[in-house]
C-alpha cells in the first residue's frame, strides 16, 4: 500500500525517517540519503514527475532491493534490470548512488 509522500528505504523497505536536519535516514540501516538523491527519488517515486531511466545494468545486481516509492521487493528477472512488482517502475539508474552508502542491514519493521 502507498504511503502517500513517503519514500521507502531501498535496502530494506522500511519508511525513511526525517532527521532534525531535515535529512532523511534509514533508522533500520543508519543510512542518510543526500539531498540530490532524495530529489531525484521523490521526483520518480512521489511526485511521478519524471521516471526513472529505464534500462540496465551490465551485470546481475542481486541482493534485495526495494521499491522507494511502495516499499515492494524489486524483481530482477534480467541483469541489472530490477522493477517494482506493484508501480512497474524501474531503479537501475539508483543503483550505483546507493551501492556506495553503507546501510547496517537487519530486517525491516514494517509488516
Amino acid at each position: 500500500m502507498r504511503d502517500s509522500g513517503a519514500l521507502h528505504c531501498p535496502r530494506c523497505g522500511d519508511v525513511l525517517a526525517e532527521r532534525g536536519d531535515g535529512r532523511l535516514e534509514c533508522l533500520t540501516g543508519r543510512m542518510p540519503i543526500g539531498e540530490a538523491l532524495e530529489a531525484q527519488l521523490r521526483a520518480c517515486y512521489v511526485e511521478r514527475s519524471r521516471r526513472p531511466v529505464d534500462g540496465s545494468l551490465q551485470d546481475w545486481v542481486g541482493g534485495d532491493w526495494f521499491c522507494p516509492g511502495c516499499g515492494s521487493m524489486l524483481n530482477e528477472f534480467t541483469p541489472g534490470d530490477l522493477r517494482c512488482p506493484v508501480c512497474g517502475e524501474g531503479f537501475a539508474e539508483f543503483i550505483p548512488a546507493l551501492s556506495v552508502l553503507p546501510h547496517a542491514g537487519g530486517s525491516p519493521t514494517r509488516t
